[in-house]
């Protein structure tokens, strides 16, 4: 993050966030700072802009590619936002990872037993007994992994502004992702 970004934002001034030219209002940044905790104004700032521009990003994607909103309700009946149907259909149709199999998840805990044991005692808890914890974790993590990657192939094809987006060089292709 370059001084530049941070003599802005202490001067009360921010340059202008952007994202394909769909500007990201500075008072949408300032009600998102309150879900980014952090040890300076200036970093919780950044860290909600930066996730309205992965926001951003991913809507434009959404749009890009025809998906409609379809909103779920949860047990309690809070529907959820277009926005967030949208997103969470989009991850679903674009994001595909593999589910862990018996030999990945005995693999993992083989290479992990000292995870796996009874706090009274010290003693291996049975592999049949946390194979589903173990799958759960694995699905999980790879689930993440392929989310920031995709996430990092949007912004490398972007043109994001006011904002340093940290990881999007590693990312950057020659073209757009491909429709």
């Amino acid at each position: 993050m370059g001084c530049t970004v941070h003599q802005r934002l202490r001067a009360n001034e921010p340059e202008v966030v952007s994202v394909n030219g769909a500007v990201i209002p500075r008072d949408e940044i300032a009600r998102e700072v309150q879900h980014h905790p952090a040890s300076k104004p200036v970093e919780a700032w950044l860290a909600a802009a930066r996730a309205l521009v992965v926001r951003e990003l991913l809507l434009q994607r959404a749009r890009q590619i025809g998906i409609a909103a379809t909103p779920m309700k949860d047990a309690r009946g809070r529907r959820e936002t277009d926005d967030d149907a949208i997103i969470r259909t989009l991850v679903e149709q674009e994001i595909a990872t593999p589910e862990p199999g018996e030999a990945t998840c005995r693999r993992y805990y083989e290479q992990n037993r000292r995870r796996f044991r009874s706090q009274s005692g010290g003693t291996d808890i049975a592999f049949e007994q946390v194979s589903a914890r173990i799958a759960d974790y694995l699905r999980d993590s790879v689930r993440r992994t392929a989310i920031a990657q995709y996430i990092a192939r949007l912004v490398s094809a972007a043109e994001v502004t006011g904002i340093p987006i940290e990881g999007a060089e590693a990312h950057r292709v020659s073209r757009g992702i491909a429709t």
